[in-house]
């Protein structure tokens, strides 16, 4: 009786009549009907988080009373408090710190809901947060000043990583701890510079309803580890929540910093549950940085309504950050221009990204690979785009392995480039001619995709398979023109010989 069209199970009646989490339990005995059991029982285990809302007031020196909403998403908050010595916020809540609970819990939630007129708290402020003592990471603190305009949120995100960071850190004593405390700290005299640009989608250039803003602490500068805000919003201005992207960021010679496929090549795409994440990047130093952006979709499908490509640059000094603002005639290469989004289809797309040089043999790293696919990335607008991705798996995962693959990729590179940074600077020049190698790049792409289909397990078979694909391409790209400009030779000829 509780299974609807879809045969999903659905549980009815007042379940959840307070906030909190949830443990829930399913065993599958049965299939089809209950006569047809399974042959061993299939349990299933999950938690389900329900918020719920609790009400506080600050009492400041000037007899001001200012509301306070903390929304839990765990369990009930107690011990609420107001520290005017530093403006900070403190509260308790019950939490099991043994470490076979913490294996179970895959992130503690709670959000801290004030008046932005309340200036402590207002809009752009930093902050600093702990739980029981210990400073949390700043991906585990978002202040997001953008859902309303009158209040600010700031959200506490104590992922499993960072439990176990606590755990280490105040020793196993600590394990029969019951409570979590958390405190929240303004920070004094700390501003933000934005950066902010629209996001294209990777096939035709095109806007999406996409903006990105990037966000930093303005007294950052080279030789530290900055931590960027990410800020994903919609067409009405609203932020995209669950949204899956992915980053790069490269210097102004083209030097990989960081990057989430570095991090996870199989998975590099980060899920931003509130439409806002920060990631700590290390600046080595002064100079031009280039931040790519790709949001691959949102939710549990990957809609991708909001997917996109898009990037800008940020000028970094000794001892600032600031954003990078191209102004005409020079053609707006990296999105950061203000621009209606019309305008975006005249500009041209992130193109380098990160490859803009060719690796350097003389530092003994390339083996023969690693280098930059520069005419594809060009061409296709990221090195985050599925057809570099193609070209890059294909060549570090199939290619390299083999020492005659290596030792071709070295002659290959000689050869690459020498010719291909002139290529790519074209197609940034002319979007026409970027148009037509994406075209001749199509059936070459479409040939390699044949080696996802072999095994090849042995010297032998990347030889014998390396070859087939070099002559069926020898084939496309000079024998068809040939054979076609013969044809039509003869042709002509045929015609002459008639009018005689």
């Amino acid at each position: 009786d509780n299974l609807d069209a879809c045969a999903r199970p659905t549980i009815t009646g007042p379940v959840f009549d307070r906030g909190g989490l949830y443990n829930i339990k399913i065993d599958i005995t049965g299939a089809t009907s209950p006569k047809a059991l399974v042959a061993e029982r299939l349990s299933y285990d999950t938690f389900v988080s329900i918020a719920q809302e609790q009400d506080f007031l600050i009492s400041t020196a000037h007899a001001q009373e200012v509301p306070v909403v903390v929304k839990t998403y765990y369990d009930d908050v107690k011990n609420f408090a107001f520290d005017a010595s530093d403006n900070s916020i403190t509260f308790d809540m019950p939490f099991d710190w043994s470490p076979d609970y913490v294996d179970l819990v895959p992130v503690v939630h709670e959000e801290i809901q004030i008046p932005s007129s309340f200036a402590p708290y207002a809009s752009g402020t930093q902050f600093t947060g702990y739980v029981n003592g210990i400073e949390l990471g700043q991906r585990a603190l978002l202040n997001d000043p953008y859902t309303t305009d009158d209040t600010n949120i700031i959200h506490f995100l104590v992922s499993q990583t960072e439990l176990l960071k606590i755990n280490d850190a105040l020793g196993p004593e600590h394990h029969a701890n019951k409570n979590m405390n958390f405190r929240l700290v303004p920070s004094d005299g700390a501003s933000k510079n934005f950066a902010e640009f629209y996001l294209v989608d990777t096939v035709n250039f095109e806007p999406t309803p996409t903006t990105v803003q990037l966000s930093w602490d303005s007294t950052h500068g080279a030789g530290q580890t900055v931590p960027f805000e990410f800020a994903f919003f919609d067409s009405d201005r609203q932020l995209v929540r669950d949204v899956w992207y992915a980053y790069s960021v490269s210097d102004e010679s083209g030097q990989e910093l960081s990057s989430s496929v570095a991090r996870d090549p199989d998975n590099p795409a980060i899920l931003s549950s509130e439409g806002i994440d920060v990631q700590d990047i290390h600046v080595k130093s002064e100079g031009l940085l280039r931040i790519d952006v790709l949001v691959v979709g949102a939710g549990l499908d990957y809609d991708a309504t909001n997917s996109g490509i898009g990037s800008a640059r940020v000028e970094v000094g000794s001892g600032q950050i600031s954003a990078l603002a191209e102004t005409p005639p020079t053609p707006p290469t990296d999105l950061l221009e203000t621009l209606p989004p019309t305008d975006l289809l005249e500009t041209l797309p992130p193109t380098d990204l990160l490859e803009t040089t060719p690796p350097d043999d003389s530092t003994g790293e390339s083996n023969g690979g690693g280098g930059g696919c520069l005419i594809a990335t060009a061409a296709y607008g990221s090195e985050l785009a599925p057809q570099v991705q193609q070209l890059r798996e294909l060549r570090d995962n199939t290619v390299l392995p083999t020492g005659s693959g290596a030792a071709f990729m070295a002659l290959f590179n000689q050869v690459y480039y020498s010719f291909s940074p002139a290529i790519a600077d074209l197609q940034r020049e002319h979007p026409v001619f970027r148009e037509a190698v994406r075209i001749a790049l199509t059936p070459m792409l479409a040939s390699l995709s044949l080696l996802n289909h072999a095994d090849i397990d042995s010297e032998g078979e990347v030889l014998g398979y390396g070859v087939s694909i070099i002559l069926l391409n020898l084939g496309m790209y000079v024998g068809s023109p040939v054979f076609g400009a013969a044809a039509i030779i003869c042709r002509n000829r045929q015609k002459k010989i008639k009018k005689f």
